[in-house]
């Protein structure tokens, strides 16, 4: 979970990434990101409509998922250093 500008969020992805994806609020079709430009840029969000990643407001996650199960491999272990350090280096700034 991260916090940007105020909401929180989580980012997920479909390990197929196929067109499978939130169509909620966040979602990458959703105005919430041209109505909210801060909280792209802090989350460094792209619209990529098939690539399985996704960004979904925390309680809309908690209101859609009942239990998650986490798999880990070296290439999202990479990913998510990467991210953290991004996020680390953001919150510095700010």
């Amino acid at each position: 979970m991260v916090e940007a500008h105020g909401h929180r969020f989580v980012e997920l992805r479909n390990p197929w990434a196929n067109s499978t994806e939130w169509r909620g609020e966040w979602s990458d079709t959703s105005t919430a990101w041209a109505k909210n430009p801060k909280v792209a840029r802090a989350l460094e969000w792209k619209p990529d409509l098939n690539d399985g990643v996704f960004w979904m407001a925390f309680d809309d996650f908690c209101a859609h998922y009942a239990h998650v199960t986490w798999y880990s491999t070296k290439r999202a272990e990479e990913h998510a250093k990467r991210t953290f350090a991004r996020r680390r280096k953001h919150r510095k700034r700010s």
